[in-house]
């Protein structure tokens, strides 16, 4: 039997690999997230979307309880998951809401201003 092969280049595969480098097993990681197993194996094999910003928060907390990612190790997580999701990445989008004067620094900005003049 061959050993299956995942794409850490995609949510699911990456995630996996994440769990596995920090020791976690498949069931204790979808237990403490509240999960089927079923569904777990979906996220990880890429055969549905990347979950909810919610359950990827929770995920995130689940993977840094020993230690810490890097800021490139969650980047790509939340990068990943936002990519397949079409929306923000859940980090980014936590700070925002949490942030209102980022949001206004934001529209104040020249970029920011100039590529808005070119969608209207």
């Amino acid at each position: 039997m061959s050993k299956r092969t995942y794409n850490t280049d995609s949510f699911g595969g990456y995630l996996r690999e994440l769990r596995k480098e920090r020791g976690i097993g498949f069931d204790r990681f979808r237990s403490e997230l509240g999960v089927s197993k079923a569904y777990l194996n979906d996220v990880e094999t890429d055969a549905c979307r990347p979950p909810t910003p919610d359950v990827q928060i929770r995920m995130m907390r689940i993977l840094c309880r020993e230690k810490a990612l890097t800021q490139e190790q969650t980047a790509r997580f939340y990068t990943l998951a936002a990519e397949r999701r079409g929306e923000l990445p859940a980090d980014v989008m936590r700070f925002l809401t949490a942030h209102e004067d980022a949001i206004v620094k934001m529209r104040a900005d020249p970029e920011y201003i100039r590529y808005w003049q070119k969608e209207q």
